[in-house]
């Protein structure tokens, strides 16, 4: 989720910075997406969803089976090649 205040397809210094994060994230297997929140319809409170109207649960959901998928990932790379033991 990329918190910029430009919308639409404007360049964003903080998109930029999702996009090299995203080239070397999938580099190792990872997958994700981008999601502008200034381009969503988010309701001012501190719930998980605000009610009608409210797009965070989307937008909450897709990040959150990103992040779960990602991490399943990285603990079968991790099984298969462990850190060595910290001395």
């Amino acid at each position: 989720m990329i918190c910029t205040l430009k919308s639409g397809t404007a360049p964003s210094s903080s998109e930029r910075i999702a996009d090299q994060l995203l080239a070397q994230l999938s580099g190792a297997g990872f997958e994700g997406e981008k999601v502008r929140c200034v381009d969503l319809a988010l309701l001012p409170g501190v719930e998980a969803d605000m009610g009608p109207g409210d797009e965070v649960p989307e937008a909450v959901a897709s990040t959150t089976e990103n992040a779960a998928r990602n991490a399943v990932h990285l603990a079968n790379v991790l099984r298969q090649s462990p850190y060595p033991p910290y001395e």
